[in-house]
């Protein structure tokens, strides 16, 4: 089983390499749910960070520099072509950064706010409107949970804005599914 202390140690490290490198950024999955308040479980830790295309090694170093390092030697090379990168905490968590470049990307990035995780660590999270878009858009069992607890933490979100964005998903990555969970829950 995971220690929920190796998340919490694993997200500071991360968060100290990204305020080390001055890079833009916000926590996103599970650790993005549960500070904004969603009680669950989560095993791993998701950032999305800007400008990764021309900064990356750098990260990549002020990571290894806090025992975060790629699951695999071709990491660097991989995470240009899937705009991922795959890393591990001291060999016990799991920590995923995305390389962000998308418009909707952007609007991540903008809409995040700086929380509180715990005295004294703060940082950008992504809105639970934005969350909600990328948990529709992935629309895994897990993924559909987080999206009815926002739901009812947030009952004034963006309807609009979130059937806009995850229809267009939807349709461009031909995935019925998508549009059948969004009909569901943002009918």
């Amino acid at each position: 089983m995971h220690d929920p202390q190796d998340v919490s140690r694993a997200t500071e490290a991360l968060l100290d390499a990204l305020a080390n490198g001055g890079f833009e950024y916000a926590l996103i999955g599970g650790i993005a749910v549960v500070v904004n308040g969603h009680n669950r479980y989560t095993i791993d830790v998701d950032a999305l960070v800007w400008d990764l295309d021309v900064r990356l090694e750098e990260l990549l170093e002020l990571l290894k520099q806090r025992d975060i390092e790629p699951i695999a030697p071709e990491q660097s090379t991989l995470a240009r072509q899937q705009r991922l990168v795959h890393l591990i905490w001291k060999d016990r968590t799991y920590v995923d950064v995305m390389l962000g470049f998308l418009p909707l990307e952007r609007d991540i990035l903008d809409h995040a706010k700086a929380m509180d995780l715990r005295d004294g660590v703060h940082a950008m999270v992504a809105s639970p409107e934005d969350l909600v878009i990328m948990k529709l858009t992935a629309s895994r069992e897990k993924d559909i949970t987080d999206v009815i607890a926002l739901k009812e933490l947030y009952p004034d979100l963006d309807r609009h804005r979130i059937r806009t964005i995850v229809s267009e998903y939807a349709e461009a990555l031909e995935r019925p599914d998508i549009t059948e969970n969004l009909d569901r829950w943002f009918p």
